[in-house]
């Protein structure tokens, strides 16, 4: 994979959820349209409904969990081609630009799937291009994350433990906590 940084280790536990948020996304779809009416009345059917119904908010939080990681992973990068990094250049501003870019290009293809999904099925109601979908909140939702690191994310310079006082960038996350901050993040 080109640009792929072998240093920085995968966050397996983020797969495992995404796998996780899949296969309760199938459960949820095969299971609403393959179980026969009889078979909808008994406990099994109401908790394998349940157990469906947290596949879109999973999907929802771990979009919200991969934008900022990639925004943050964005703005550690150095700058292109020996740039300075001031102004729309530096790598706050290329992190919200990836994050903004993202959320746009999912919520454009929810708008191509009901499309799809319209001109497949003969006969349907060209409204059902505008119902809303788990695709069409998480779309606005990753530009609106974007929008909020703009003002999450600080690249203060630090002193680097090289020789000659070279200064390196580094990307943290400020969050006003309060006194959740001090009682327990000790």
């Amino acid at each position: 994979v080109p640009g792929y940084n072998s240093a920085v280790p995968r966050r397996t536990y983020i797969d495992w959820a995404r796998g996780i948020a899949v296969l309760l996304m199938i459960e949820a779809h095969t299971l609403d349209a393959w179980t026969r009416a009889s078979a909808r009345h008994g406990y099994i059917y109401r908790d394998a409904i349940v157990l469906g119904g947290f596949a879109a908010p999973l999907f929802l939080w771990l979009a919200g969990v991969a934008v900022v990681l990639a925004a943050a992973r964005t703005a550690e990068r150095p700058s292109p081609l020996g740039a300075p990094a001031v102004g729309w250049r530096s790598g706050r501003a290329r992190g919200v630009e990836m994050a903004c870019r993202r959320g746009l290009e999912i919520f454009l293809l929810a708008f191509l799937f009901r499309v799809q999904g319209f001109l497949v099925t003969p006969g349907g109601s060209p409204v059902t291009i505008f119902r809303v979908d788990v695709l069409n909140i998480m779309g606005p939702s990753m530009v609106g994350v974007g929008l909020g690191c703009r003002h999450c994310l600080s690249v203060p310079l630090v002193r680097d433990a090289a020789p000659a006082g070279e200064r390196r960038r580094a990307v943290a996350f400020r969050a006003d906590t309060g006194p959740f901050r001090r009682t327990h993040l000790r």
